[in-house]
């Protein structure tokens, strides 16, 4: 079984998709963006709670403070699209607000007692998602949106994140 270890969804060599330049051709961009309804982003978060890293509990505290960035998460992505457990070869583009020049898709992060903070929205999906090992190598990259294999800044789907 081929499998990729990249999120907690997966158990295989966590570098295997992005190494392999080939594949990074004919990625799939969605046309245009048809929103979740208030039931469909419920489900989404439902779904994803189950693989959010142990380590989210140290940023954000509380499951209401979780539960508020995959909110956004499902929220600014097509409904046709999972950004965490969907095709792996489709940009799941972000439809909310971006960063200055990078134009990198940008998250409100909730803090305790403190104004949510926009933040790059792949790193977020990073530190929620990510197994340790594949977290810790992008640790190790600069403080600024990952590159993404896709060349999208506006994709969040995890698998396109760029480790190198």
């Amino acid at each position: 079984m081929n499998v990729c270890r990249v999120c907690r969804v997966c158990a295989g060599n966590p570098f295997a998709f992005w190494s392999q330049p080939s594949e990074q051709q004919g990625r799939r961009l969605p046309a245009q963006l048809q929103q979740r309804s208030e039931d469909e982003i419920r489900k989404c978060v439902q779904e994803w709670k189950p693989y959010v890293h142990p380590r989210a509990q140290d940023v954000f505290p509380t499951p209401d403070m979780i539960e508020e960035v995959l909110v956004q998460l499902a929220q600014f992505t097509d409904k046709n699209h999972d950004p965490l457990l969907g095709d792996v070869e489709t940009c799941v583009v972000w439809h909310g607000e971006v960063t200055g020049d990078s134009r990198h898709a940008a998250i409100m992060t909730p803090k305790a007692n403190e104004e949510p903070q926009a933040t790059y929205a792949n790193r977020v999906i990073a530190f929620l998602f990510a197994s340790d090992e594949s977290f810790d190598e992008l640790m190790k990259l600069p403080k600024k949106g990952f590159a993404m294999t896709c060349g999208n800044n506006r994709c969040v789907t995890l698998h396109h994140i760029q480790t190198f």
